[in-house]
């Protein structure tokens, strides 16, 4: 009875300890499985860094039209007068006239700067005519770049709405502010 207690345990302990190593099935399966992980992990890298790249640009336009309806409400709450666009008007461009008679113009030029071949945008330029030398440089301002449409309307005497759409490689932003005129009572 021993003896074939012992044979069934060295019988026992060669089964167990034949397996030393893997088979060629399991590393292709392993190495399969892994290829998958590290493809899906470096395209989740990817698309995160071109999409961290393309809020910044987003953002940047953003900050540049915040920028640009500062300045524009700062030209336009010191004039007394809306030459045009005329009341409930919409027009591409503003005329307004300061309280030292002097003319701005609001209008977009063409933004060599940022245009291409295939990509149009413009600027939008405020001139001032200060009757002394109405288009000297000193007079252009560039107010904001990448303008891709602007319009502006005539909503009461005393205000303007301002609506631009900006465009870069990325997309479109699109922006709405208002400027009212300096209440200067009986200055007139």
């Amino acid at each position: 009875m021993q003896k074939n207690q012992r044979q069934i345990e060295i019988v026992d302990y060669k089964i167990t300890n034949t397996k030393k190593a893997f088979s060629l099935v399991e590393m292709l399966a392993v190495f399969g499985i892994m290829s998958l992980i590290g493809v899906s992990v470096f395209m989740v890298l990817s698309q995160s860094g071109s999409t961290q790249s393309s809020l910044t640009d987003k953002l940047a336009l953003q900050m540049e039209a915040r920028r640009a309806a500062d300045v524009f409400t700062t030209y336009v709450s010191q004039c007394s007068e809306i030459v045009r666009p005329s009341l409930g008007e919409t027009t591409d461009y503003l005329v307004a006239r300061t309280f030292t008679n002097q003319i701005l113009l609001f209008r977009t030029d063409e933004d060599k700067k940022h245009s291409t071949d295939k990509f149009k945008v413009k600027k939008l330029i405020m001139y001032k005519h200060d009757h002394a030398d109405p288009w000297a440089a000193k007079n252009h301002h560039e107010i904001m770049g990448w303008v891709d449409e602007i319009k502006f309307t005539s909503v009461s005497p005393s205000s303007v709405i301002l609506n631009i759409t900006q465009k870069n490689q990325d997309g479109k932003f699109q922006f709405v502010t208002s400027a009212g005129l300096l209440n200067a009572g009986e200055l007139e």
